[in-house]
């Protein structure tokens, strides 16, 4: 390519984004609203190694409004409007189910852009009531969501009763494995793995979509290679017959006994941890953490030691002990 084609930032930057007509704008801010996988409970890992990652940081993150809210005020209105306020006021009796793991403040959900996700499992801790947690997942599925998933083990161990409740819906993502990934967040939006600007850390992919299963693979692999991992996790790669042939012999039963039959899908779990909790100081750049921010001088009018302090208000220099900071600071600056 010779020099004369390369464009430089300025170049593709449009300047007049303002100018244009207001529907405009609304539109492309409602395009750029992210595409989420709410979860309505924390994620626990069961592995038998020490857990490749932290787990909690992805789902408080996940939960956090879009960075398209922190461009403007424009857009933070459009992001707050998208996202509904969760109400338990409506939700059958049967449904109430609650686990050690639920997510007791569930964050707003967008109804046309997020679907719910269900992660607990038989592992964790007995659920506190004797409902089930299919009528739970299913009245979030189908009233305030898109659409829903649930673990691979969770389904293995439901009753008939329970299945029958996720019939309300024509089509469930199960999740056959969960896959963890450390990049930071800048590097991670330039693969398009996670959204549009990489604000989708929670990504659910049906096994049969194979060029993009590899594509997530890839980068599970490299983040590995290049972060110099302390517990590097499986990431061998299933043929795609087996994991479909895995998840109809769990539902087999059940296919004789319901009419309708919900249509579960088979899919892999994608978590991005911009933490690198996994990862060794030697790492990559781009698998590395941040360095922290150095922390703003103080004031003079807060600095202390030898020398003369500037008062707040008043502007003349006062000594150390005639301030005798900061016991007398609210008699000082009065």
């Amino acid at each position: 390519m010779s020099t004369s084609t390369l464009l430089t930032e300025k170049d593709v930057t449009f300047h007049r984004f303002s100018d244009l007509p207001a529907e405009l704008r609304l539109m492309i801010w409602r395009c750029c609203l992210p595409h989420r996988v709410v979860e309505l409970d924390d994620q626990v890992y069961y592995g038998g190694s020490p857990s490749p990652c932290g787990l909690s940081l992805t789902t408080f993150l996940n939960g956090k409004p879009g960075l398209i809210a922190r461009v403007c005020r424009e857009s933070r209105h459009v992001a707050q409007q998208s996202r509904s306020i969760i109400s338990e006021k409506d939700m059958p009796e049967e449904a109430s189910w609650w686990s050690h793991t639920r997510i007791e403040k569930l964050p707003p959900i967008d109804p046309s852009r997020a679907m719910v996700h269900l992660n607990w499992e038989p592992t964790c801790n007995e659920y506190a009531d004797e409902d089930s947690s299919a009528h739970h997942l299913a009245w979030y599925a189908g009233q305030v969501a898109r659409g829903g998933s649930l673990m691979i083990d969770n389904l293995s161990v439901m009753a008939l009763t329970q299945v029958k409740a996720l019939t309300a819906l024509p089509r469930w993502m199960v999740v056959m494995r969960v896959i963890f990934i450390h990049a930071r967040p800048e590097y991670a939006a330039k693969t398009g793995l996670f959204g549009l600007l990489g604000d989708e850390l929670v990504q659910i992919i049906e096994v049969s979509d194979e060029a993009r299963i590899n594509a997530y693979f890839d980068l599970a692999n490299e983040s590995q290679e290049k972060g110099h991992v302390q517990n590097p996790q499986n990431l061998r790669r299933e043929p795609v017959e087996a994991v479909e042939q895995s998840l109809k012999q769990k539902t087999t039963n059940f296919r004789r006994l319901l009419d309708p039959m919900p249509d579960f899908r088979a899919t892999i779990m994608f978590r991005l941890c911009p933490d690198m909790c996994n990862h060794t100081p030697d790492a990559d750049e781009e698998f590395r953490p941040l360095p922290e921010p150095a922390p703003p001088p103080r004031p003079l009018w807060l600095r202390r030691g030898q020398g003369w302090i500037r008062s707040r208000t008043r502007g003349r220099l006062r000594s150390p002990q005639e301030m005798d900071y900061p016991f007398r600071r609210r008699r000082i600056w009065g």
